[in-house]
């Protein structure tokens, strides 16, 4: 999670597990989701106090979850919260929950921030006028990238990886 806070207002970016409980005490005025993996979405399954914004494919993934002010992201529409700009732009990340990463603006800062990440395909535009680059996208015993119907241990050899992150010669 990424805490925005502009005159002790309050936006996070993503909002996982770990903050289920917390969210109340965390009185945040906005929510923006990268993807719908519990754990960057999963604190919301007991609904939000506050707009929550997101893809119409992360909102798709969390249907049943209890938000009312549900507010929808646009990839490439710069769009307004509390004076912070967010564009969205699409992440390769996974392919059950789709992702986006956020150009985030504000008082002649820029940020991208985008967890969960193997590549970035529009990286150019994504990255132009950015000060700070916030995301991750490693694995140390699996490869990050994996194929539909491929188990952990058929993409590892594929990879030439084993469980202790050597290679393996073929």
């Amino acid at each position: 999670m990424l805490c925005l806070t502009v005159a002790r207002r309050r936006v996070l970016v993503d909002c996982g597990d770990d903050w289920l409980n917390e969210l109340a005490e965390l009185a945040p005025d906005a929510i923006v989701l990268t993807h719908a993996h519990r754990d960057h979405a999963g604190g919301l399954r007991q609904g939000a106090a506050c707009p929550v914004y997101a893809t119409d494919e992360t909102w798709a993934r969390i249907a049943r979850y209890p938000i009312e002010l549900r507010e929808h992201v646009s990839p490439n529409r710069p769009f307004d919260i509390l004076g912070i700009t967010f564009e969205a732009f699409p992440v390769e990340h996974s392919l059950v929950a789709p992702a986006v990463g956020y150009k985030i603006g504000s008082a002649g800062h820029v940020v991208f921030y985008a967890p969960d990440l193997v590549s970035i395909p529009e990286q150019a535009d994504a990255l132009r006028g950015i000060s700070v680059y916030v995301g991750d996208g490693a694995s140390v015993t699996r490869p990050i990238v994996r194929r539909r119907g491929a188990t952990p241990a058929s993409a590892m050899r594929r990879s030439g990886s084993s469980s202790t992150g050597a290679s393996q010669k073929a």
